[in-house]
Formats: C-alpha cells, sequence, structure tokens
C-alpha cells in the first residue's frame, strides 16, 4: 500500500511537496495576490451558493498551506456550527497549515489522498471546494473522478472548483513557469487536447528569460475540456452543471464579491459549479 502511495505522488507531480525545502519555497511563492484573490473569488461564491444551515460538512481538497485568507468563510463556520476539513496529503503544508490559525475549532487539519479519502466517505459531505486540485488528479479517470465526488456529497451537496481552461492557449513560459508536453516546449497560443498532460517547471529565478532557466521543482496537471468535463459530470449524476470561463459573469457572484472585497482586483477564473 505505502509503494503504490509514493507511485501515486510521483505520478501526480507532487513530489515537491514532500521536500522540505522544495515545499517551503512554493508556500512562500504562494503568497501573492493572485492566490489571494483566488481564494478571496473561491470563498465568495461558496457563500453564493451553500444553503446555510447548522452543522455543514465543508470539504477542501488538496487544500494547501493558507487557510487564513478565508476570513469570511472562517466566520460562516462559527455563525452555523460547521466544519471545514482541510485535505492535503503533504505533511509540510497541513503544518503550515495549522500554524496559521492553530486555535480554530472549526478546521479539522487531515492528511489524505483526496481521492482515496472521498471514496471512504460517501454521502458526507455538503459541499467540496477544489481550489487548485481538480486538474491535478491524474490517477483516475475524469468520469470516475467526477463519480467519486458525486457520491460523497449529500443530497442537494455542492462542488465547486477552478479550472484550467487556457481560452487564449498556452504559453512556453510565465512568470515563474515553463511549460512542456511530452518533454517539449509548449508552442505559443497551443490550444491543449482533451487530456494533454502539461508539465509546469517552476523558475528559480522569476521572470528568467534566458533560453534554458534554471528549476526547483516539477509538477504536472492533466486538462479537461469543457465539453467533456460537463458529459462526465451529467453521466455522474449531477442534477446542475456549471462552467464558467470568467466567474464574473455571473451577476449574483460579481454583485456578492464587490460588497465583500470593495479593494480587491477583480479577475477573469475560470469555475465549475455542480450540484447534487
Amino acid at each position: 500500500m505505502e509503494k503504490l502511495k509514493e507511485q501515486t505522488i510521483k505520478e501526480t507531480g507532487q513530489e515537491m511537496y514532500f521536500d522540505e525545502k522544495t515545499a517551503q519555497t512554493m508556500i512562500e511563492r504562494e503568497e501573492n495576490a493572485e492566490h489571494i484573490l483566488t481564494a478571496q473569488t473561491v470563498e465568495n461564491i461558496f457563500l453564493s451558493e451553500i444553503k446555510a444551515k447548522p452543522e455543514l460538512r465543508i470539504t477542501e481538497l488538496g487544500a494547501g498551506a493558507h487557510p487564513k485568507r478565508y476570513q469570511n468563510l472562517l466566520e460562516f463556520l462559527k455563525t452555523n456550527k460547521s466544519t471545514l476539513q482541510w485535505i492535503d496529503q503533504a505533511p509540510i503544508m497541513l503544518d503550515a497549515a495549522k500554524k496559521q490559525i492553530p486555535n480554530e475549532q472549526y478546521i479539522d487539519f487531515i492528511k489524505a489522498e483526496m481521492v482515496s479519502y472521498l471514496k471512504k466517505n460517501k454521502n458526507e459531505f455538503d459541499a467540496l471546494i477544489l481550489k487548485y486540485s481538480f486538474n491535478y488528479v491524474i490517477s483516475v479517470s475524469l468520469k470516475e473522478w467526477l463519480k467519486i465526488m458525486k457520491e460523497s456529497l449529500k443530497n442537494e451537496g455542492i462542488v465547486i472548483a477552478t479550472l484550467n481552461l487556457y481560452e487564449g492557449g498556452l504559453k512556453p513560459r510565465s512568470f515563474n513557469a515553463s511549460y512542456t508536453i511530452d518533454g517539449e516546449p509548449v508552442i505559443q497560443g497551443y490550444k491543449p487536447k482533451h487530456e494533454d498532460i502539461i508539465e509546469i517547471h517552476f523558475l528559480k529565478t522569476g521572470g528568467d528569460k534566458s533560453p534554458n532557466p534554471e528549476t526547483f521543482a516539477d509538477t504536472k496537471i492533466i486538462y479537461y475540456s469543457p465539453k467533456e468535463i460537463k458529459k462526465a459530470a451529467e453521466k455522474a449524476g449531477f442534477s446542475n452543471v456549471t462552467i464558467f470561463d470568467d466567474w464574473s459573469k455571473n451577476e449574483k457572484w460579481l454583485k456578492r464579491f464587490k460588497e465583500n472585497y470593495p479593494n480587491s482586483e477583480i479577475k477573469p477564473k475560470a469555475i465549475l459549479l455542480l450540484k447534487k
């Protein structure tokens, strides 16, 4: 079982989160305006869509190291006497998360791999949040992944996930990373095909424009087309499947975001909303 677990970590490109030095670098790099804005966006959508009632069970999958960004959600948990399960398989990330809010009684920090964790917990959760992790699951098919999520939810449960849609096409390099497919640099503007595995190589020096920049960590994600996500989610039995290439096109979400975060920038972000 332990060997299988190690293979899963390697196959899904998560090794960097198990190395102390590399993981700490990633934790520090993720302390930026872009990541904070993503958390605010997801939190806002959750609070707009959840049916508020006591003792809700909410689970964030592949949660990472920064729970303190969820100020409004944390207040919601207290008011509704609800619980957020903070799921991550990397002990280093969980330890960092616990240090941010050590006395928070409404969060359960749980070391677990998200697919296997959901398989063990059927009809348990009112909501699943996947802030970055939806496209990181390579160990099972899209159809199976959505089926597992649906079965873990209670009736009327919801899923909120950010998506990697690349509407404008891929680029070979961003400020912090370079990108390859099958080891070959992506061509500027390349539109990924369904189930392309995109390899991400984090630059040692942000903004490095040299031909062969030095990198310090690698991971990978899988691209799913909106058409295939919708088809697989409907086959899995979700009663409502909505994909936004830009979350701010939803007037209800946008209005609430402006009220809660009047000083925050509004940026496009692809969002998947599923309802059981």
